[in-house]
C-alpha cells in the first residue's frame, strides 16, 4: 500500500506525458509513446489492484512489474536496430535500466521475502540509471529528447524519493 501510494504519482505523470507525446509530438515520439503507453497501462492497473487488495506480497508485484518490462525491452530491442539517432540514444539509457529491473523481477520470483526495502534497492539503481540518462538528455540532446526529459524526469524523482522513504523505514 505504501510503495502503491509512490509508484502511483509516477505513473499518472507518465501517463500524461504519453498522452501529450500520442497528440503533440514528432514521429519518433509518437513511435516511443507507443512502446511506453502499453507498459503505463499494465503498472497503472497494477497500482489499483494494489490500493484496493494488496496482501503485501512482492510476488504479486513481480507479476505486475514483469510483463511491463518486458514490453519496454522489446520497444528497447525496436528502437536500436529501427529508429533514429536520438531514438538509439534513448534505448541506451533505457535499456540497462531494464535488465537491472527484469533481473531483480527473477531475483523477486525465486527469493521473495517480502520485503519492500529489497524491491526498494532493485528500482533505486534503475533509477539513477534514469536520472543520470535524464541529466545528459537536458544538456545533451536534440529538442524532442529534452521534451521527454522533462516527463521522465519529475518522475524519477517521485521514485527516487519514495526508494528512499522506503530505505529508511524499512517499507
Amino acid at each position: 500500500m505504501d510503495y502503491a501510494s509512490i509508484i502511483g504519482p509516477s505513473v499518472f505523470i507518465i501517463y500524461f506525458g504519453y498522452l501529450y507525446f500520442l497528440f503533440n509530438l514528432d514521429d519518433s515520439a509518437s513511435d516511443y509513446a507507443g512502446i511506453i503507453g502499453p507498459s503505463v497501462f499494465i503498472i497503472y492497473f497494477g497500482y489499483l489492484y494494489f490500493l484496493f487488495n494488496l496482501d503485501d506480497s512482492a510476488s504479486d508485484y513481480a507479476g505486475i512489474i514483469g510483463p511491463s518490462v518486458f514490453i519496454v525491452y522489446f520497444g528497447y530491442l525496436y528502437f536500436l536496430f529501427n529508429l533514429d539517432h536520438s531514438a538509439l540514444d534513448y534505448a541506451s539509457i533505457i535499456g540497462p535500466s531494464v535488465f537491472i529491473i527484469y533481473f531483480g523481477y527473477l531475483y523477486f520470483l525465486f527469493n521473495l521475502d517480502d520485503s519492500a526495502l529489497d524491491y526498494a534497492s532493485i528500482i533505486g539503481s534503475s533509477v539513477f540509471i534514469i536520472y543520470f540518462g535524464y541529466l545528459y538528455f537536458l544538456f545533451n540532446l536534440d529538442h524532442s529528447a529534452l521534451d521527454y526529459a522533462c516527463i521522465i524526469g519529475p518522475s524519477v524523482f517521485i521514485i527516487y524519493f519514495g526508494y528512499l522513504y522506503s530505505k529508511v523505514n524499512n517499507l
